[in-house]
């Protein structure tokens, strides 16, 4: 008669991390996916995003230049608290920012990145978080996602790079998603005209 085998702890510990990396890695390569796709349609709006000045705690979400949805911060506690942490991170209080949120792999994100970066009147107010790069700028990137699920937004446009945060005095204003090098349309979203 055999004798049974010993449970062996230390290979379910060996096997953690090995898990953990491809999991990470298929989260990364959702996003990747998610951000060449087509961007839904907005139902027929054809309102462009800088008509719609937000108010107080509410933010002009965008496709492209075109108007989707307002966003409220202060929908519930979950949306007041997940702004307050990107906002304490970014530190925009008194100017105004735009905060791209992006994957290395994504074609529309480094264009945009170097639209902003190849422009002077854009180059002092730009940051960019590349959300496949660091844990810490993927949690500002959840922190987002959060914000536009809690108000409705579909995965497939919550989860969708690049992601602009315009922020106005120390508020955020407009959310753009998707590639959009026209600089009538983002002077218009920053005040420049």
């Amino acid at each position: 008669m055999s004798k049974p085998r010993a449970r062996d702890p230390k290979g379910k510990q060996r096997l953690k991390p090995l898990i953990e990396i491809v999991l990470g890695l298929s989260v990364l390569l959702a996003i990747g996916i998610v951000a060449v796709t087509h961007m839904p349609s907005n139902g027929g709006n054809s309102a462009k995003c800088y008509d719609h000045v937000p108010g107080p705690s509410i933010v002009s979400l965008c496709l492209g230049d075109s108007f989707y949805k307002y966003i409220n911060l202060d929908i519930d506690n979950i949306s007041r608290a997940s702004a307050d942490r990107l906002l304490e991170y970014i530190n925009c209080s008194d100017r105004t920012c735009i905060v791209l949120f992006g994957v290395s792999t994504c074609p529309h994100c480094e264009a945009m990145n170097q639209f902003f970066t190849s422009s002077p009147k854009y180059r002092d107010i730009y940051m960019a978080f590349w959300v496949d790069r660091s844990e810490n700028t993927a949690a500002l990137f959840y922190y987002l996602y959060i914000i536009e699920r809690e108000n409705g937004i579909e995965d497939s446009i919550a989860l969708n790079v690049p992601q602009m945060l315009i922020i106005r005095n120390g508020s955020p204003s407009f959310i753009v998603i998707g590639e959009n090098r026209s600089e009538d349309f983002w002077d218009r979203l920053v005040g420049l005209s």
